[in-house]
């Protein structure tokens, strides 16, 4: 029921909007057309006549392909009972998720945020595609969307039957690799481009509602039909403030138990820290508080992980940190771990078979484990040292003891 409800109130939504769009395609020479209407239909034929999505570029998106989609999605979320925020409300949860920093003095229209890039802010009008995908933060309506091409959320063949010629002609490009003449598919040719529209429509919805209306019914639909714009949120963009979809991207990231799987250390390390724009790490207590909050002695697998993590961050040579903020952030993850090693329900767990840390006691997991092998030529201990060891609680007793004992280990 709840599906047909969705049909039926985009169908009146776009009827509405669309009404005055089809009388100027009827008649071209109306002396007062519909301002909101006439750059619709502009740029719907020109996309019309350069065909559909293909391998060759036959048509250059530009911001006014994009601009001109905005009413009518706005339309379509006022429809569907998002609740646009007000300025103030918008901004905070922009900065939250995506941290773009709306100006309220500044005329800018919207912001955009790369997937691929989070510091590259300059838009990409184009489609969504394997090599383009960012989103739009849009100040009026206060939503986000991607770019879509106007045949990707407008049945145009029913609200535009006017613009029928503009897909009569046969479309070819000239391949120069291949030297042949390859055929481009119509927009009307394309197969699925009915339930591709619908999903577009559904997830410009469900993103919002979920975002900014604080409601968490949407995101199971998100995570079945959305996974990678909202793993995308957690692990690039740092948005760990829901404790739901971070359990969720946690579990699709980290095994549960070790066994044939390998651990994602580029993935977990996602979602303990991120860096931003400006070099800053932060580490994300929200992360390390779920680690603590699921682990358990008698599943203790996560913090065999983590200690896996934390050796394979300082044996890696990473440009992109420098040496003093890797150092303060190893240093962070190690007392996290140890705090709960330490603890007597895990004085007699044993690492198990097959993981990273076979039979190492877990009470020598992170400190120990660390000293040994990620602090093979010492200069972490000259960080810790040369910084009081950044004044977390234990930490300098740790690393003396593990180390005096490495010291002592014949076998070290």
């Amino acid at each position: 029921m709840k599906k047909y409800v969705f049909h039926i109130g985009i169908s009146l939504i776009m009827l509405m909007f669309l009404t005055s769009c089809k009388a100027q395609v009827k008649n071209q020479t109306d002396p007062e057309p519909d301002q909101q209407a006439k750059p619709i239909v502009s740029q719907l034929e020109k996309q019309l006549r350069a065909g559909g999505p293909s391998d060759y570029d036959t048509y250059n998106y530009s911001q006014q392909d994009f601009e001109v989609t905005l009413p009518i999605l706005k339309r379509v979320l006022a429809g569907n009972g998002y609740k646009e925020l007000n300025k103030a409300d918008f901004a905070k949860k922009i900065k939250l998720i995506f941290d773009r920093t709306i100006d309220p003095g500044s005329a800018t229209k919207y912001l955009y945020k790369n997937f691929y890039n989070k510091c590259q802010t300059t838009p990409l009008y184009h489609p969504f595609s394997a090599d383009i995908q960012g989103v739009f933060m849009v100040k009026e309506g206060s939503f986000i969307t991607g770019f879509y091409a106007l045949p990707q959320i407008i049945n145009y063949k029913k609200d535009f039957p006017d613009l029928i010629t503009a897909e009569q002609e046969e479309i070819t490009v000239y391949d120069a690799i291949e030297k042949v003449n390859v055929k481009i598919k119509h927009w009307k040719d394309l197969a699925g481009l009915d339930v591709e529209r619908e999903l577009n429509l559904k997830t410009l919805i469900f993103r919002n509602k979920y975002l900014f209306n604080d409601d968490k019914s949407q995101l199971s639909w998100l995570w079945e039909n959305d996974k990678s714009f909202l793993k995308t949120l957690v692990k690039e963009f740092g948005y760990v403030s829901d404790p739901e979809l971070l359990k969720l991207v946690f579990d699709d990231t980290v095994p549960y138990v070790f066994d044939d799987k390998t651990t994602d250390a580029e993935g977990f390390g996602k979602l303990l820290w991120s860096k931003d724009c400006k070099g800053k790490i932060t580490v994300h207590q929200n992360t390390l508080d779920l680690i603590r909050f699921i682990t358990t002695p008698e599943h203790p697998e996560y913090l065999a992980h983590l200690s896996d993590y934390i050796n394979y961050l300082a044996l890696e040579d990473r440009d992109s940190i420098p040496l003093k903020q890797k150092a303060k952030l190893l240093a962070t993850l190690v007392a996290f771990g140890q705090n709960i090693c330490i603890q007597p329900e895990y004085a007699n767990t044993i690492a198990k078979k097959g993981s990273p840390r076979n039979n190492v006691p877990y009470k020598e997991l992170m400190v120990k484990v660390f000293a040994s092998i990620g602090d093979g030529d010492r200069r972490y201990s000259r960080e810790f040292k040369l910084n009081n060891y950044y004044n977390i609680p234990h930490l300098k007793e740790w690393w003396d003891d593990a180390k005096t004992a490495l010291e002592k280990d014949p076998n070290n």
